[in-house]
């Protein structure tokens, strides 16, 4: 009959821990077991790789934790818990059960968003990883409760991506807990896919682009949707008149190009600094949008953000340089003839050249033929 070795070691700690909580922290049996004994047997009973996999448990650093834990890291992606994506046990703070879960690291989050939205956006990115991963439907536990307002609870609540809950009551045994274990390792390995070689902050910030109202050029749609959206509920003064911007971070896209993100957020104030009119012919007709509740048009960045290695300096996602078109005009000035777009092309710039010297756009008509590929 198989030894429970792993079950025996997690029965352990949850008949023992809130008992040995109230003995000295230093030296205490139960803390050296999960931090020595418990990573051996993990190791071995899961059969992982020690060169590939890094294994920790913790009962406390210091001072005793309200959450024990056991985590399993893909060297190649984190060897931390503060950041990253991991698989961890997590015990209860009453012990009266434990969680396998997919989580991920807050550090990254509280650093780019600041406390409190730092965990909207953990819980953002943890759900857009749930709908790319598919998994058994015994992981789909949505969300986790380990029974603590502790931060550090609260963290792992947040950062939760699958998993799945035992009861103190019904513990499975070793065949079934390895199972489980390998099972949500391959959806481990597939964020692993996704990742593909970049950083995590490269990762995650791929992940919450449009969750942070963003997109890429290969999101033409869902940017004018977005910027269409955000033109019915943008504030009277959104159009930024300060100077120029430094260049935004690039994004490292799936296939690990490098990207520069727009912000639909800039384009709507753009449109409605036009007056929902199209800037070569206020004339052209268009109709009203059911998103918006105003006359539909789209943004046009007037210097195509692919050009962002000539201006290393410049932001070039601002309100004066993105241009409200109607929808025709926009195609045209994309897809016509070299006659038709230069007037079009020459028309805008005698629009806009002062708005756009405003941010530190300046280049002469001759320049912007060249990167329209106009050559009279």
């Amino acid at each position: 009959m198989r030894e429970n070795k792993i079950k025996n070691m997690l029965e352990y700690i949850l008949n023992n821990f809130l008992v040995e909580k109230q003995s000295n922290f230093k030296n205490n049996e139960l803390g050296n077991k999960v931090r020595r004994e418990l990573p051996i047997v993990m190791h071995e009973q899961l059969n992982l790789d020690r060169k590939h996999y890094d294994i920790t448990g913790s009962v406390g650093k210091g001072n005793w934790a309200t959450v024990p834990w056991i985590s399993f890291f893909d060297r190649e992606i984190t060897t931390t818990a503060t950041q990253g994506y991991y698989l961890v046990y997590l015990f209860k703070s009453d012990m009266s059960g434990f969680y396998l879960s997919l989580n991920q690291g807050y550090t990254y989050y509280k650093e780019q968003y600041g406390a409190k939205l730092g965990r909207e956006k953990a819980k953002a990115a943890a759900s857009i990883l749930r709908n790319q991963i598919n998994v058994s439907p015994k992981f789909n536990l949505r969300s986790i409760d380990l029974a603590s307002k502790k931060d550090l609870a609260t963290g792992y609540e947040n950062g939760h991506i699958i998993g799945i809950y035992y009861d103190f009551r019904s513990i499975p045994d070793d065949f079934r807990l390895i199972e489980d274990f390998h099972e949500l390792l391959d959806a481990y390995q597939r964020i692993k896919l996704l990742i593909n070689r970049r950083s995590v902050d490269e990762f995650n910030r791929y992940l919450l682009l449009q969750e942070d109202d963003e997109y890429l050029e290969n999101q033409e749609i869902e940017y004018q949707q977005a910027v269409d959206k955000y033109s019915g509920i943008i504030k009277e003064d959104s159009f930024a008149h300060e100077g120029p911007r430094s260049r935004k971070e690039l994004i490292i896209d799936e296939s690990g190009r490098k990207k520069y993100p727009r912000d639909a957020r800039e384009a709507a104030a753009a449109l409605k600094e036009a007056n929902y009119q199209c800037e070569i012919d206020p004339e052209h007709s268009t109709f009203i949008s059911k998103s918006s509740g105003y006359p539909y048009c789209e943004a046009h960045h007037f210097i195509g953000i692919s050009l962002y290695e000539k201006f290393p300096n410049i932001d070039l996602d601002r309100s004066q340089n993105i241009v409200c078109l109607c929808a025709n005009c926009h195609r045209k000035i994309h897809y016509g003839t070299d006659r038709v777009r230069l007037s079009m092309i020459e028309k805008l710039y005698q629009k806009i050249r002062t708005r756009l010297d405003e941010v530190g756009i300046q280049l002469t008509l001759d320049e912007v033929k060249s990167y329209y590929g106009i050559r009279e």
